[in-house]
Formats: C-alpha cells, structure tokens, sequence
C-alpha cells in the first residue's frame, strides 16, 4: 500500500511542481524567499524551502496511508460489531448490502481528503 501512495503522490506533486515551474517560474523562485528577508540569509532559506518541497510529497504519502489504515480499520470494527447483531435481526444480503453502503462512505471520506490536500498544496504553491 505504501508504494502506491508514494506513486500517486509523486506523480501528482510532480505534474504540480513542473506546471508551476513551466507556467509560473517567477513565482516560483520568488516563493522560495520570504519578502522580508535579510540578504545574508536568502542562500540558505532557499535550501531550507527546496527541502520542504521535495518533503512534501512524503509527508502526503504518509497521510493517505494514516488515512487509509483507518478507514480500513473503521469498517473492520464496525463490521465485526454489528454484523453479528444485524445478522440475528434482518437476512444475509441485507447485512451485507448495509456493510457495503459504510465501505463505499469510507471510501467516498478518503477521496475528498486526498482531494483537499492535493487542494491544498497546489494552492500552497501558486500563492
């Protein structure tokens, strides 16, 4: 599971950063130092935000895997909660129909997170 969210999360950085690079390399670079710093700084903060974008794609791996694990592990505990409490009560399908309907929520949660982080660092890097 981790390498496929270090993949998906490389090659949507990736395409963020070369639009960003293509489309808008002045601010870009002008990005990479605050307005208000001292000159005698400007060399190492640049270092200090090339390491914080090349980062960024890992810390967004870690993220859909936190995210992922837990909506994996939300549906378990429900799951085995429930299930023998729903299958004593309604038919099979029934049960079964319900668990899939929590799955594809869960499911439905984790896109819209991925979504808004992708949001978010692609705001992050055009402003």
């Amino acid at each position: 599971m981790t390498a496929f969210t270090l993949a998906v999360s490389l090659v949507l950085f990736i395409s963020i950063i070369k639009n960003l690079i293509i489309f808008n390399f002045e601010n870009f670079l002008i990005h990479l130092v605050p307005k208000s710093a001292p000159k005698s700084l400007i060399i190492l903060l640049v270092f200090i935000e090339l390491i914080r974008l090349i980062i960024r794609p890992l810390t967004l791996m870690l993220r859909l895997n936190a995210n992922l694990i837990a909506g994996h592990l939300i549906v378990i505990i429900i799951r085995r909660a429930l299930l023998p409490i729903i299958m004593r009560t309604i038919p099979v399908s029934i049960a079964l129909f319900l668990i899939n309907i929590i799955e594809t929520g869960v499911s439905i949660i984790q896109a819209l997170v991925i979504t808004i982080l992708l949001h978010l660092y692609a705001k992050d890097s055009i402003n």
